[in-house]
């Protein structure tokens, strides 16, 4: 797990498709697709459920989501 990785996670949450998460970020869809496979594969869990088009966090997501942008938070702060 990296903070990369943490930060296409929280943008994915925050956009619900990987074009809209991928666009905001400045990434191609399959760079965002593979961050979150690394990220899943890392903890072991499935993160999102894709349903039609949409993306739906899972439990294990909901649960990685305060811990995830703590560490965003921080890894933001500590760089200024």
């Amino acid at each position: 797990m990296n903070v990369q990785q943490l930060k296409v996670f929280l943008e994915v949450c925050d956009s619900k498709t990987l074009l809209d998460a991928s666009v905001k970020l400045g990434l191609k869809q399959p760079t965002v697709s593979f961050h979150l496979r690394s990220l899943e594969e890392a903890l072991g869990v499935e993160l999102f459920r894709r349903v039609a088009r949409n993306l739906r966090r899972t439990e294990a997501a909901d649960y990685l989501l305060p811990y995830a942008r703590r560490i965003v938070a921080l890894t933001d702060e500590a760089a200024e």
